[in-house]
């Protein structure tokens, strides 16, 4: 479970910091990037300050999809046989 917590961590939190870096002449589709990172409707409405989203948001989303990473390595270990 902590390897897919982490797995699932590090990627959406580089997934949230990626989403506020892309240029805004790109034309994201916002309806597939919510379902990536729902911080990103911050983003769409206003211009958060880049600490924001290094210290605050992009944690946020880390931390939620994280969680769901350490949900699904539960439900493996659960219903994997034991070695």
């Amino acid at each position: 479970p902590l390897t897919l917590l982490g797995i699932f961590a590090a990627v959406f939190y580089l997934l949230a910091v990626g989403a506020f870096l892309t240029p805004r002449t790109w034309n994201l589709d916002p309806l597939f990037m919510l379902s990536l990172c729902p911080m990103y409707v911050i983003r769409m409405n206003v211009d958060p300050p880049p600490a924001a989203i290094f210290f605050v948001l992009a944690p946020m989303n880390a931390a939620t999809y994280g969680a769901l990473g350490a949900a699904a390595g539960f439900i493996l270990g659960a219903v994997r046989k034991p070695r």
